[in-house]
């Protein structure tokens, strides 16, 4: 007899989205001082899943996906996970 019941008391699952978003008055002004300021937002969501295999082993998987969008050139690149 296992610890568990049913395969639903193994069974874990997470969703989580995230949204952020940051302004840069005046950034790298030395370089060009009439420049735009540069803005930088991000949409992130994540999704966890882990079975329990027994009481001490699980196997878990997870997905990202993560949406970007910056006036500043430096972080303008894909990102793979």
């Amino acid at each position: 007899r296992g610890i568990y019941k049913d395969a639903a008391e193994k069974l874990y699952s997470r969703l989580a989205l995230e949204y952020w978003t940051r302004d840069y008055p005046n950034a790298y002004a030395f370089d060009e001082p009439t420049q735009d300021d540069k803005q930088y937002r991000a949409t992130e969501v994540k999704y966890d899943l882990e079975y329990a295999l027994s009481q001490g082993w699980s196997a878990w998987g997870e997905a990202d996906y993560i949406d970007q969008k910056c006036t500043d050139d430096r972080y303008e690149y894909d990102r793979y996970q």
